[in-house]
């Protein structure tokens, strides 16, 4: 059933293949670079978004994507389930201190396989 929205910020293959398979059951969209992500969070609102760490193709990281909403504040998705699976402590941190209700989830199958969404 298709009953929630989620936004997967990310560029690296092995995880956005091991996304659609966990949660191709939902509405799953991929953003793999900042432009997308940023088109994405315009658009469509999110009940979960996940913010990777890598860099894009335009050589911007994905903490563009938390400036952006830390930005649009009134931006409905500024309020969704915001998780970073970013392995960079430091990435990770800018980006929770930007949203400060982000989680902090560093990506693996285990720990993401046994998300309830």
């Amino acid at each position: 059933m298709r009953d929630k929205n989620l936004l997967l910020i990310e560029n690296v293959s092995d995880i956005i293949l091991f996304f659609i398979e966990r949660f191709g059951h939902q509405n799953l969209d991929i953003a793999e670079d900042v432009d997308d992500a940023i088109d994405c969070l315009r658009n469509k609102i999110y009940n979960y978004i996940f913010i990777g760490g890598s860099l894009s193709g335009s050589g911007e990281n994905y903490i563009e994507a938390a400036k952006y909403l830390r930005k649009h504040i009134d931006n409905p998705n500024s309020y969704a389930t915001i998780i970073t699976h970013n392995w960079c402590i430091a990435d990770a941190g800018e980006i929770i201190k930007l949203l400060p209700w982000t989680k902090y989830l560093p990506f693996s199958t285990a720990s993401f396989s046994s998300l309830d969404i």
